[in-house]
């Protein structure tokens, strides 16, 4: 029997560090962050894991992994901590487990991040076997989808960090984040594009559309994190509409931000707030329709 298929509701963005790419193999350092699927953040978990007093020895087999931690500093905060205060893979194991009882009890969870479905699954699966039981077997994995876009079009789909890839956890983290929202973006806007295309308007329609196109546009770049970061950008759903009733974007993109500025300046030189003209020309435009009909 077929059962309906339920999403998960929460997101572990996962990162590990580490000397090799055996699932096995020493894990150096781990970044977490809980958040829903709108990147609101829940909780994060950060630390430095306990690394094999052979350290050294096992990073000059492969030097290119030496070079990278040595230029992200994570060897010299690895080799400046002490080493028996740094807790056990099984600790932070414990310490995830409780971290998401916490937050959301027996929700589902789906691991998300780049490279999560190829390695850091299996790694849970050998190293956190519990943690590896609690998230679903949905993973959110950003890597392969990044690397068909870039096939596909020849380009990437947002900008590689300053400097390149940081290889430190948290910061690999924010990028996935940064991936998962720019083609969260893109897909919202080709289903709603289709959606909109189908629909016929007439003039109060259009009229009601560009005008929450105008307010919306105000404040269509508005995300935050735990740490203050950006990494997301919320469009109203209606931009996607009216952008499928048009094959110019950016005319139509000019168009909302001169309504916007037209709409400050409205507020500024009134003294009434821009949500209140809005309100008013929405009841405009309602009442002029209503008599219309």
């Amino acid at each position: 029997m077929i059962t309906a298929h339920r999403m998960p509701q929460y997101l572990l963005w996962l990162d590990f560090e580490s000397i090799d790419l055996e699932y096995d193999g020493p894990q150096l350092e781990v970044g977490v962050k809980l958040t829903d699927t709108d990147l609101n953040v829940l909780a994060r978990y950060e630390t430095l894991i306990r690394p094999p007093e052979e350290l050294l020895a096992l990073l000059e087999e492969n030097p290119f992994v030496l070079k990278m931690h040595t230029k992200s500093g994570l060897l010299a905060e690895l080799l400046s901590a002490p080493r028996e205060s740094l807790p056990m893979i099984g600790d932070v194991e414990v310490e995830l487990l409780d971290m998401i009882e916490h937050y959301v009890g027996n929700a589902q969870v789906a691991l998300a991040g780049t490279g999560v479905g190829h390695h850091d699954m299996n790694v849970l699966a050998v190293q956190m076997p519990t943690l590896h039981g609690r998230v679903t077997y949905w993973q959110m994995d950003l890597g392969p989808s990044r690397r068909e876009y870039e096939f596909v079009t020849g380009g990437p789909l947002t900008a590689e960090p300053e400097g390149g890839i940081a290889h430190r956890a948290m910061a690999d983290i924010r990028y996935a984040m940064e991936q998962y929202a720019a083609f969260a973006h893109m897909y919202r806007m080709d289903a709603l594009a289709k959606k909109a295309a189908a629909v016929q308007s007439g003039a109060p329609e259009r009229a009601l559309i560009g005008l929450s196109l105008i307010d919306a546009f105000r404040e269509h770049a508005v995300i935050d994190t735990d740490a203050g970061e950006v990494v997301r950008t919320d469009t109203a759903d209606e931009m996607a509409a009216l952008y499928a009733l048009t094959s110019d974007q950016s005319h139509m993109a000019g168009l909302m931000d001169a309504g916007a500025r037209l709409l400050e300046a409205a507020a500024q030189a009134s003294g009434v707030s821009a949500d209140e003209i809005v309100g008013r020309v929405r009841q405009n435009v309602l009442a002029d329709a209503a008599q219309t009909a």
